[in-house]
């Protein structure tokens, strides 16, 4: 791993959190251990990139979740990955909706194998799916754009988008 890479994994552990238990009786210390960005992204009013990213790391709900009481769905296992949407901005990298679902990572508990799964799920949604997850409203109709930067050592993690 990079250390430009590694260095933004650190960084979103310091802000935004994703991977620390969000319920009672889960271990402390949660961490996310993998983060990837997907290519396609939806121009926002302000002109930065609205997109969806895929992280990789403990479980922050247990595998059982009251109904209604958090919007995260809970997930079997050590590890999780987890669909968000972040804001890009020139270089810089802000999450918009720390959890959006999380997903189930069956047997996946190494870092460089997050990544590639993460990736592969990012790549597995078609584009109606893409857009249906990234547009603001249901009246929505901004094009899906793709973009050469998508690596996560391409950014600078951010806490808020300087935008």
């Amino acid at each position: 791993m990079s250390d430009r890479k590694q260095e933004n994994i650190e960084r979103i552990n310091e802000l935004w959190k994703l991977h620390e238990p969000r319920e009672e009786g889960l271990e402390a210390g949660g961490r996310c251990l993998a983060f990837v960005i997907d290519r396609r992204y939806l121009v926002d009013p302000d002109g930065g990139e609205n997109r969806l990213a895929v992280s990789f790391g403990h479980p922050v709900v247990g595998p059982v979740t009251e109904e209604g009481f958090l919007p995260i769905p809970g997930q079997p296992g050590a590890f999780v990955f987890g669909l968000h949407e972040v804001g890009v901005n020139g270089n810089q990298l802000a999450m918009s909706d720390s959890w959006m679902t999380s997903l189930h990572a069956g047997g996946c508990s190494d870092p460089v194998e997050g990544e590639a799964k993460a990736r592969a799920i990012l790549d597995a949604m078609s584009d109606e799916e893409y857009f249906a997850s990234a547009r603001a409203s249901s009246d929505d109709r901004r094009p899906i754009n793709e973009s050469s930067r998508y690596l996560l050592e391409d950014f600078e993690v951010v806490e808020v988008a300087g935008w």
